[in-house]
């Protein structure tokens, strides 16, 4: 078993996952918890942490069942550099220029860590996630953020 852990992408991913929902869902832990009914600053945080641990669990038991051994290919740098720099802007942009424009320039930089993105897709993407993000965070969470700021 620490051998298919150690050595298979389903068992370092499990690994993975299961380590941080447990160091989430600890951490968790020294705030108040609450009730459903009545949450307390811990409680998102715990819930969280239980369902990335049992995540974790289920593709543990789904890569142990199927037993393929997992090749790992080359680090995909490109992508590591793209989607991390896409996370950051997005959390700069939104500061200076409003949602919008950090949802867009963050699914545009996202989308660089292809090298055969289709460009219209992506701009019917970015499209939708402005729009998706404006109906989750104005209007249902009635958060004040500005969609433009110049």
């Amino acid at each position: 078993m620490l051998r298919f852990l150690l050595r298979s992408a389903d068992g370092l991913t499990a690994l993975l996952f299961v380590a941080f929902g447990l160091a989430v869902a600890w951490g968790a832990t020294s705030y108040s918890l609450g009730t459903p009914g009545r949450m307390g600053p811990g409680f998102f945080p715990f819930v969280l942490g239980s369902l990335l641990t049992l995540l974790g669990l289920g593709v543990f038991v789904s890569g142990w069942v199927k037993r393929e051994p997992g090749e790992f290919g080359p680090t995909p740098w490109r992508a590591i550099v793209c989607i991390t720099a896409s996370a950051a802007a997005a959390g700069v942009l939104l500061e200076s220029f409003g949602l919008a424009p950090a949802v867009i320039a963050s699914t545009f930089m996202s989308a660089l860590s292809e090298p055969r993105a289709n460009w219209l897709r992506v701009a019917a993407v970015s499209i939708a996630l402005v729009i998706f993000a404006w109906l989750v965070f104005i209007v249902g969470l009635d958060l004040r953020l500005p969609m433009v700021r110049f």
